[in-house]
């Protein structure tokens, strides 16, 4: 049995939260968290790119000389798209542990009885898909458009076979086939979203038979612009519209706008509806209680790791690195030791997704002299020991040197009174 207890403590070693929770650099843009960086911004747009952005698929007044195709018209597509999937499962399998502890004492566990083996497994899993689409709308017809010499003249549907939309010339490129009589407009499409799938699965197994059972939940999100219509010239490739017109050009100068409203959806989910969410997170705010969230103090009661100081600590429920509330050990009180991390060069008092060091010295400074470092509370700011803020530590501009001067470099920080530097 003590082989037993062991292993039963393991397990649920495994499954306590630590105390040492990560918080999102800036929770008002999770899209900076690890799991977004797919939609990393890109800025870099020629003066000429701008020009013809700005005169032909953004301005607002429009382009009354476009000649639009007749009804009834036909639509085709072409798209670019860029996916990233993660996903998470657990597994809960009384068979597995049977056999642990079968292994662990030599003999039979209580599940088997008369010679017949009862399992169960329950298996839990979320997937996250997120996706970027560019796409190429072109506006066609078959019917022939009314000449404006002679508008009673008939017009009667092109021969599909005769007359088709695109045409690959000997350079085996795709163009689009464009005369005065069927002329064609285009339109581009920007699009970004993501899915959420959350299933659940039972199973009950025995020799003579099983039965099992599931639940599988998405919920889903995107956030789609358009670009003004522009005339298709026949001389241009079908790529050349979909990669450069449409990818290069518009896609480029819409980004930043897609990105901050799908920010705000993602946040928002995040917060509010996340399956794995720990507690309910809520903006700073005069309400907010000193003492905690009272969402997390269930969770604080159980954090008896080594070193742990309860007495100048509090539960406090953030936005995590993934984008979904945890809760996190923050310090109350002023004049506590707090971390300070480098990371690629940087400095930061809260802790980035991946970090170099940890620069204050008082968290090494022997059995007796070691302070445990928090985080400060949102009443506080983490601060060098003499009341300056950590913006002001001297950093050479060349990346290498300051670098080499982060690897060794040490500066004591404490949580001080937040500062009121006009209303910064």
């Amino acid at each position: 049995m003590r082989y037993v207890s062991c292993l039963l403590f393991v397990i649920l070693g495994f499954s306590e939260t630590l105390f040492a929770r990560t918080e999102s650099a800036a929770t008002k843009d999770i899209l900076r968290s690890t799991i977004m960086d797919y939609f990393s911004p890109h800025q870099n747009i020629s003066e000429g790119q701008a020009t013809t952005i700005e005169d032909e698929l953004l301005n607002s007044s429009g382009n009354p000389r476009l000649s639009y195709p007749p009804f009834p018209r036909t639509w085709i597509e072409r798209w670019s798209s860029e996916t990233k999937d993660t996903s998470t499962t657990a597994i809960f399998d009384t068979a597995k542990v049977v056999q642990a502890i079968n292994f662990f004492t030599g003999g039979t566990a209580g599940l088997i009885s008369n010679g017949l083996q009862l399992s169960y497994r329950h298996e839990q899993s979320i997937k996250y898909s997120y996706n970027k689409q560019t796409t190429l709308m072109v506006m066609t017809s078959w019917r022939q458009q009314r000449s404006s010499s002679n508008p009673d003249a008939p017009i009667v549907p092109r021969d599909i076979l005769e007359n088709s939309v695109i045409v690959q010339k000997r350079d085996l490129h795709n163009y689009f086939k464009v005369s005065p009589e069927y002329p064609l407009l285009g339109m581009c499409k920007y699009e970004m979203s993501m899915t959420i799938q959350r299933s659940s699965t039972n199973s009950l197994n025995i020799v003579f038979g099983s039965a099992s059972n599931g639940q599988n939940v998405m919920d889903g999100m995107s956030y789609t612009v358009y670009s003004n219509f522009f005339q298709i010239e026949g001389h241009i490739p079908v790529e050349d519209y979909l990669h450069v017109r449409c990818g290069e050009n518009f896609t480029e100068a819409v980004r930043y706008l897609v990105e901050e409203e799908f920010n705000k959806m993602v946040t928002g989910f995040f917060a509010h509806y996340h399956p794995k969410s720990e507690c309910r997170w809520k903006p700073v705010s005069a309400n907010t209680p000193i003492n905690g969230d009272p969402d997390c103090f269930d969770w604080f009661d159980r954090q008896n790791m080594m070193g742990l100081d309860k007495s100048i600590t509090v539960p406090r429920c953030v936005l995590g690195e993934e984008g979904y509330p945890v809760c996190a050990i923050r310090t109350n009180k002023a004049g506590a030791h707090c971390p300070l991390y480098s990371s690629n060069g940087r400095l930061s008092t809260r802790e980035p997704p991946t970090w170099d060091r940890q620069l204050n010295p008082m968290d090494f400074a022997g059995f007796l002299n070691a302070k445990t470092l928090y985080q400060c509370d949102h009443r506080l700011e983490c601060r060098l020991e003499n009341g300056s803020p950590i913006a002001v530590i001297p950093l050479s501009r060349n990346r290498d040197e300051r670098l080499r001067h982060l690897r060794t470099a040490n500066y004591i920080t404490t949580c001080q009174p937040i500062i009121n530097r006009g209303g910064r």
